[in-house]
């Protein structure tokens, strides 16, 4: 009995660990995300601020 109760209590701590582990990751991987979705914003935002800006030149060229 005190066998099956010491594996048991194993397999618990294990399977513990097991989502102490993935929570981890879990976290880790949204972090990540969030990082990659703010730098794609600032890209993006940089990409609109170089296109208006072309369009001001190109309509001041039109008009000369």
């Amino acid at each position: 009995m005190q066998k099956e109760w010491a594996e048991a209590k194993k397999e618990l701590q294990d399977e513990h660990d097991n989502v102490r582990k993935l929570t981890l990751d879990r976290d880790q991987t949204l972090k990540n995300s969030m990082k990659q979705v703010e730098e794609m914003g600032k890209e993006l935002a940089s990409a609109l601020h170089a296109v208006a800006g072309a369009e001001s030149r190109a309509a001041v060229a039109e008009v000369l």
